[in-house]
């Protein structure tokens, strides 16, 4: 794996993805308590939110997938076809 491949530390994914929520979430209880409610402000929040969950969980995943060692694959000997 590449250095530029590396995973976001969880960290670092949950902390860039907290403004946006919190700005999203705000943003509906603003519309709600004056009451403008509409299917778009619903449909914007879920999925932030549901990226959000997303992000978290493929990062954790990854996270996993380091712990286990490589298969390393050694190739021995030439060519099977005979001539």
């Amino acid at each position: 794996m590449k250095n530029s491949e590396k995973p976001l530390d969880l960290k670092l994914a949950v902390i860039t993805f907290i403004i946006p929520v919190a700005l999203q979430v705000t943003f509906l209880i603003y519309q709600i308590m004056h009451k403008v409610i509409s299917i778009w402000n619903l449909i914007a929040t879920a999925m932030i939110v549901g990226i959000f969950i997303n992000a978290v969980r493929m990062n954790i995943n990854d996270k996993k997938k380091q712990k286990e060692p490589p298969i390393h694959y050694e190739v021995t000997g030439g060519s099977t076809i005979d001539h």
